[in-house]
């Protein structure tokens, strides 16, 4: 019987991981080679802003960061270093310059405490429909984080429940894996999925060079193969946002990205069935 829960674990854990990795491989761009589709876009399919251009290329987290750079470097704001609650301050210089999708972004920017990251989800996503309504993208799936992350919760709690039971049994280890595995599930699974589709395909393209310019490192600049500081938000790691600022003040987009980052509640909700399993124990 302890083989049975304990191989019982081992086998939901790896299942509900393999999906997991599933869902976010399939998540991910599908880069086009550059130069391999000649057809332009149809009239109106194309990103209105900067942060409909990071729902296109996948990093809808970022979308907020890109929209803010955006504005920056049309001079239609001042980013400032941070001080009211550690987030980089916000000057309008010229309200005429910012588009709809950029007033969605800085009215949840805007927005204090707890309610900034829904208020960040809300704006984005309302950018996310736009985009699907100009058919460069499917509609937003939000299936997959709503059910594979409550199933793994259970998973990983009776998992936690069969180590407790077979404990003192060699055969413990299999509910142990099992048991990381339900957690690394939670930490795979795509919190949104918007797939571009066929009318993306020449946008991608060209954008893929622009991801590989940021990737060489080149400089950034606003034209020429090199890249811009808003493709560095959107397609580079944490050591080239550290070092690439902007504003009079100097702040790193890692500052910036990090405010505006909606996130997702991974953390805190395996921090809280450790913390229910540690009492329970």
């Amino acid at each position: 019987m302890e083989t049975a829960f304990a191989l019982g674990s081992l086998g939901a854990g790896l299942v509900l991981l393999v999906v997991a990795v599933s869902l976010r491989l399939w998540s991910l761009t599908p880069w086009s080679a550059p130069g391999s589709c000649r057809m332009a876009p149809a009239g109106g399919a194309s990103p209105r802003s900067a942060a409909a251009l990071a729902i296109l290329v996948g990093r809808p987290r970022r979308a907020a960061a890109v929209a803010l750079v955006a504005l920056e470097a049309e001079d239609a704001v001042v980013v400032g270093r941070p001080e009211r609650d550690r987030i980089p301050e916000l000057r309008i210089r010229d309200v005429g310059r910012i588009d709809a999708d950029a007033h969605l972004i800085l009215d949840a920017y805007s927005t204090s405490g707890s309610e900034r990251r829904s208020a960040l989800w809300n704006a984005i996503d309302t950018v996310g429909e736009s985009v699907a309504r100009n058919g460069l993208t499917g509609r937003l799936i939000r299936w997959p984080a709503r059910v594979l992350i409550p199933v793994a919760i259970i998973a990983l709690i009776l998992s936690a429940l069969v180590i407790v039971l077979v404990a003192p049994s060699a055969i413990a280890w299999a509910a142990a894996v099992g048991t990381l595995a339900a957690l690394a599930a939670i930490i795979v699974v795509p919190t949104r999925i918007q797939r571009p589709t066929a009318a993306a395909a020449p946008l991608l393209a060209d954008l893929r060079a622009r991801r590989e310019a940021v990737r060489r490192g080149d400089s950034a600049v606003s034209s020429g193969s090199a890249a811009s500081v808003e493709d560095v938000v959107l397609f580079g790691r944490a050591t080239r946002l550290r070092q690439t600022t902007i504003g009079p003040d100097g702040v790193t987009l890692w500052q910036l990205t990090r405010a505006t980052d909606p996130g997702a509640p991974r953390g805190r909700i395996i921090s809280n069935v450790i913390e229910f399993l540690s009492w329970w124990s």
